[in-house]
This record gives C-alpha cells, sequence and structure tokens, in this order.
C-alpha cells in the first residue's frame, strides 16, 4: 500500500484495511466492560457535542444504532 508523504496510510487505504477486517477476527479481550457507573455518567451525544450534531443533523447525517440481540449487554 502506498503512504502519503508523512508515511501514514491514506483515507483510501484505511477504509480498504478495515473493510477487509471480518468481525470475528476482532480482539476485544482488551476492552473493559462497561460498569453501571459508566452507564450513570454517560450523556447523549447531542449534548456532549452540540456543534458536530447540528452539523450533521443540516446535512441529513444519519446514526444507525443496532439493536442488540441479546439481553447481555
Amino acid at each position: 500500500m502506498e503512504n502519503d508523504k508523512k508515511g501514514k496510510l491514506t483515507k483510501s487505504e484505511l477504509l480498504s484495511q478495515s473493510d477487509a477486517i471480518k468481525d470475528e477476527d476482532i480482539d476485544y479481550s482488551d476492552i473493559p466492560e462497561l460498569t453501571d457507573e459508566d452507564f450513570k455518567r454517560a450523556r447523549p451525544f447531542k449534548e456532549v457535542h452540540p456543534e458536530l450534531y447540528e452539523s450533521w443533523k443540516k446535512n441529513g447525517a444519519t446514526l444507525v444504532i443496532k439493536k442488540a440481540e441479546s439481553d447481555d449487554l
């Protein structure tokens, strides 16, 4: 793969790599589970980043949330 002048991957290279990775090949073992305290501290995206939220809304961006298939989450 070609790199840009700084030695970093280009946007198209990153996208092609991420498309090649299957979900089952990702190692999630180093990501800690969310705690009840984490959920208590959570705030809606539009409160944390109102300018970005308004920009996305204005430009027609949509957020897709997948419903969990189990109650384990």
